[in-house]
C-alpha cells in the first residue's frame, strides 16, 4: 500500500510539474508571435512573462519533490499558490500588451501585488500544513 501511495504522489508532482512547462511554453510562444506582429516593439514584460509559470510553477514543484519528503501542496495552500503564480503571470503579459501598444496603466501593479500576496499566502499556508503533519 505505502508503495502505491508514493507512486500516485509521485505521479502529481510529475503532472503539476508538466502542466506548469506546458503554460510556460504557451507564454513563451505567444509573446513571441505577439512581438512578430508588434511592429519591431519589444517588452520585456512580455518576453519573460513564462518564467513566472517555469520557475514558480515548475522549478517548485520539482524542488517539494526533492527535498519535502513527498509531500504534496494541497487544501487552501496549492488554490492560493496557483492563483498567485497565474496572476503574476497575466499582470506580465497585460502589462507587455501595455507596453508594445504604447501607453501605461497604474492598475496592472495590482497584478503584481496580488501575485505576491497569494503566492506568499499559499507558502505559508504549506508550511503550516507540513508542521501540522510533523506534530501528528
Amino acid at each position: 500500500m505505502y508503495t502505491s501511495v508514493n507512486k500516485d504522489v509521485k505521479n502529481k508532482f510529475v503532472k503539476r510539474s508538466v502542466m506548469y512547462f506546458c503554460i510556460s511554453m504557451f507564454c513563451a510562444v505567444f509573446g513571441g508571435i505577439y512581438e512578430i506582429f508588434s511592429h519591431g516593439v519589444y517588452s520585456n514584460y512580455m518576453m519573460y512573462a513564462f518564467l513566472f509559470p517555469l520557475i514558480g510553477g515548475t522549478l517548485y514543484n520539482l524542488i517539494l519533490y526533492c527535498f519535502s519528503r513527498l509531500s504534496l501542496q494541497r487544501g487552501l495552500s496549492l488554490i492560493f499558490y496557483n492563483t498567485g503564480i497565474a496572476a503574476l503571470t497575466i499582470g506580465s503579459i497585460v502589462r507587455g500588451i501595455l507596453d508594445i501598444y504604447g501607453t501605461d496603466n497604474i492598475l496592472v501593479n495590482v497584478y503584481r501585488y496580488a501575485g505576491v500576496i497569494l503566492v506568499c499566502l499559499g507558502v505559508v499556508f504549506y508550511a503550516v500544513d507540513r508542521r501540522g503533519q510533523h506534530k501528528q
